[in-house]
């Protein structure tokens, strides 16, 4: 480090946002950076469901016992995932027909001269049983894959007058797949489906072949302006962003960009979180191997050509992966950055007219910026091991969220301090009733 380089700071901040790390699993295999998904469940909080390279799914949850929230962990034995399969990528969702998740695993042959691939879809086995994963995980339907699969997703779409909630799997034959449920096999006594591939161009039509292997795909719905943005991001630097309409499907404007490595997370976004998403402005998030981490400002004024650099996000190797969440709950996201140097980097936006002249003259604002706004630096955390992926949810069921973070070999539980909480509310509270006085 060179005696100019700004000092990041560590380890505790005084400020409101500030999260301490409440429990840990270790795991006893590797996962990977599309490893984690997150399910919420009604009135039980979310159940974390962690894919190891091991073939085994990890499942932590919050269970309430006699008055106090303990953590609970087991392994899920989902049905059909070979001993020696080695899980590449795992994802889910909850709608009004219970849990369904994604595996997708390859398991070679008994000489190791090939290898076959599978996408896994669980659903349900019956009504009553449809938020129970141990149950979920009986009911599966085995896809055989002719491509190596990378990232799986799930997203929205439209069909007539339903939505439906769709699978998107990118594959080292450079394409991004759709499943998506096959009504001809509706199970009425289950109340279940099977998926099978469609043709995505008739619902996707900005997924066309990609110069490269697509490293990640992310998609934001605005249904009242009845566009849909998506942003894909490539092995080779290549970053695409679309927008489409949502009733016509339809591409409106798509912009391209060239990164001088591979792209290892993409995100859309935007900053306010007490606002009307329809109303505000869309950002996108990239991230890359050899650069320090950008956002796209505003893009549909903007397109691609306003940049924003986060500041020293490129001193900690590797970018893996992001998360955009207002952990201070002052109605701003802020961006989490997750570093295979085993650093949690976190960045606040500011404009010209909130950053302080302390601030400014510290130096702790420095980095690339258009039209006076920046990110600024807030705090980092360090690891022992690379951090691979995180989300922002609430996994205790208590109204607050934490931020759960897999490593190569653990999963971390980042919990807000209660008396932050308290004061929030409580200065809200107050806010509302127009009621003043010490706290």
């Amino acid at each position: 480090m060179s005696a100019n380089t700004p000092k990041m700071k560590t380890c505790r901040s005084k400020s409101t946002g500030w999260l301490w790390e409440s429990h840990f699993v270790n795991l006893k295999s590797q996962t990977n950076v599309y490893g984690l998904t997150v399910l919420p469940l009604p009135g039980r909080g979310c159940q974390v469901l962690v894919a190891t390279l091991a073939g085994q799914m990890k499942c932590l949850e919050y269970n309430r016992a006699n008055q106090y929230l303990r953590p609970s962990t087991r392994d899920i034995p989902f049905t059909y995932i070979p001993g020696d399969a080695e899980i590449i990528s795992a994802d889910g969702f909850v709608d009004d027909r219970g849990v369904v998740v994604g595996i997708t695993f390859i398991m070679a042959d008994g000489d190791d001269t090939a290898c076959h691939n599978y996408l896994n879809i669980y659903t349900p086995l019956d009504a009553d049983s449809k938020y129970n994963i141990d149950t979920v995980a009986q009911g599966w339907q085995a896809l055989e894959l002719t491509f190596i699969p990378y990232q799986l997703c799930h997203t929205k779409i439209s069909v007539g007058e339903s939505e439906h909630t769709v699978f998107l799997l990118s594959g080292n034959d450079k394409k991004i797949h759709l499943y998506k449920e096959d009504y001809s096999h509706f199970n009425h006594a289950s109340n279940s489906l099977k998926y099978a591939e469609v043709n995505i161009a008739n619902y996707f039509p900005e997924f066309k072949i990609f110069p490269s292997i697509v490293n990640w795909v992310d998609i934001m719905n605005l249904c009242v302006c009845d566009i849909r943005v998506s942003a894909v991001g490539c092995q080779d630097g290549h970053i695409s962003v679309t927008v489409v309409s949502l009733s016509t499907a339809e591409i409106d404007k798509q912009w391209e960009r060239q990164h001088d490595s591979q792209i290892t997370y993409i995100k859309v976004f935007q900053c306010l979180t007490n606002q009307d998403g329809n109303s505000q402005p869309v950002h996108v998030l990239a991230c890359s191997a050899l650069e320090p981490a950008v956002v796209y400002w505003d893009i549909m004024n903007n397109g691609l050509e306003k940049v924003i650099v986060l500041p020293n996000s490129s001193r900690f190797d590797i970018v893996m992966c992001a998360c955009v969440a207002d952990i201070d709950w002052d109605g701003v996201n802020e961006i989490l950055l997750g570093t295979y140097g085993q650093e949690l980097l976190v960045y606040k936006l500011f404009s010209d007219d909130n950053m302080s002249s302390s601030s400014a003259r510290s130096g702790e604002t420095s980095g690339s910026a258009w039209a006076g706004e920046i990110f600024h630096f807030q705090w980092q955390r360090t690891f022992t091991q690379p951090v691979l992926a995180m989300e922002y949810s609430d996994i205790t069921s208590d109204g607050v969220k934490e931020l759960i973070i897999t490593t190569l070999q653990g999963i971390h539980v980042m919990q807000h301090e209660l008396e932050d909480a308290a004061g929030v509310c409580t200065a809200r509270l107050r806010a509302l009733t127009g009621v003043t006085g010490a706290k």
